[in-house]
């Protein structure tokens, strides 16, 4: 066992962790597993080297600085970090005071060609050769994971799809989907752009190749998000459920550009019955009679289009309907965003209270639809991804209504 008494846990006492010999009893087979796999790996089409996602656990203190320290490894590419649920202490690791105190889990993710994973698997075997030895200018941070190592294992198809629920939204949609069903892949949002293009055209190569489409794509740096829209054939996705079931996985679910693959998501309001032409907003009599708003708007509302003449309302919103959703409604299905907009402005219809003195800037996002029964709902658009829905809003919002400032209540926002 080994204690680091520079290593602390959240204000208990000294991290116990296991030794250099310990540890490498444990993980120095999977170090060799992960560099000898590369050889299963062949030269893809688009003429690239093999890589593959390198996933380390660690246990315990956060390993910092690690993100420039896998700069210095040429074909290693940091990727993202991953916080866990605590665990429960495990394979020595424990906090000297507390035995039963719980560690944190972290999950560091990196994308290695074989070089790269040998330059790795050497400084593995140098730290366990002479664990006290100064690490090598710039490799610090590896020290470090190596000391809190729980694991170090390929990113695979469970990871790609556990936690997502994918596999259970593809049973449900199977239950009436006859055509396409549709769903999100993330792709890893990898530095490099034309890495990032060349993931994406391995992956529409894929889907194509099975009888689908890829309906659309955004990338978001600032949160290391690349998502893309797809579809696939019915038929295709119950032989994936039933593939995953035998874990029998297809080409589509080992690609190793994929992080996750997830249900469409989409926000929506869902349907209820309204007679064309019937008010959807209480009637009242507004009986404090004020001027109309001026100055700028210090509230947004990112809902369903508000029927903007409608008495509660009229005058006070600056509608910003840049995606030209007005064109998809009826006024009988502008339900949503009025009645938001009516609490927002007026209150409690009952109270007769005095409306906003400001205008209220409403960016719209639904789109309606109607069920067999006439019932009137609203969703986001499904053929986009709904980060990217959000996501163009607030850049909306930021440009257009600058004033807007505070958090989010419900979809009406006061401050992002």
């Amino acid at each position: 066992m080994y204690q680091d008494p520079a290593v602390r846990c959240g204000g208990g006492g000294v991290l116990v962790k296991p030794s250099a010999a310990e540890q490498k009893a444990r993980h120095d087979h999977k170090f060799r597993e992960i560099s000898n796999s590369f050889q299963d790996l062949t030269t893809s089409i688009r003429g690239m080297e093999p890589e593959q996602v390198i996933v380390l656990e660690t246990l315990g203190e956060s390993v910092e600085k690690l993100v420039n320290a896998a700069k210095q490894i040429p074909g290693l590419e940091w990727l993202t970090e991953i916080d866990l649920d605590d665990c429960e202490p495990c394979d020595d690791f424990q906090d000297e005071k507390d035995a039963a105190k719980k560690q944190s889990r972290r999950l560091y993710l990196m994308m290695s060609n074989q070089q790269a994973m040998i330059r790795l698997a050497s400084l593995w075997q140098e730290w366990c050769a002479d664990p006290d030895k100064r690490a090598t200018n710039n490799y610090g941070p590896f020290k470090n994971i190596f000391i809190h190592l729980k694991d170090i294992r390929r990113w695979s198809v469970r990871d790609r799809i556990d936690d997502t629920r994918v596999v259970r939204y593809w049973e449900e949609t199977l239950k009436y989907a006859r055509g396409n069903v549709r769903f999100e892949v993330e792709l890893w949002c990898r530095g490099d752009d034309g890495r990032r293009r060349a993931a994406y055209e391995m992956l529409r190569g894929i889907i194509e190749t099975a009888g689908g489409r890829c309906i659309s794509q955004v990338l978001v740096t600032d949160i290391l998000y690349y998502g893309v829209l797809a579809e696939l054939p019915a038929a295709y996705i119950r032989q994936t459920v039933d593939q995953i079931m035998a874990q029998s996985y297809s080409h589509l679910l080992q690609c190793e550009d994929v992080m996750f693959f997830r249900p469409h998501g989409q926000s929506e309001i869902l349907g209820h019955s309204l007679p064309e032409g019937e008010e959807h907003v209480a009637p009242a009599k507004f009986g404090v009679a004020i001027t109309l708003p001026t100055g700028d708007p210090v509230v947004a509302l990112v809902d369903g289009l508000p029927l903007e003449r409608h008495e509660a309302i009229k005058g006070r919103m600056r509608i910003d309907d840049e995606d030209n959703h007005g064109s998809h409604y009826k006024p009988h299905q502008q339900i949503h965003g009025t009645e938001m907009a009516s609490l927002i402005i007026r209150g409690d219809l009952s109270l007769d209270g005095a409306p906003l003195p400001r205008p209220v800037y409403v960016r719209p996002i639904f789109v309606p639809y109607e069920d067999f029964n006439k019932n009137v709902g609203e969703k986001t658009p499904d053929d986009q991804l709904l980060v990217d829905v959000m996501h163009r809003a607030v850049l909306r919002i930021d440009t257009e209504a600058p004033t807007v400032k505070a958090g989010p209540t419900h979809h009406g926002f006061s401050k992002f």
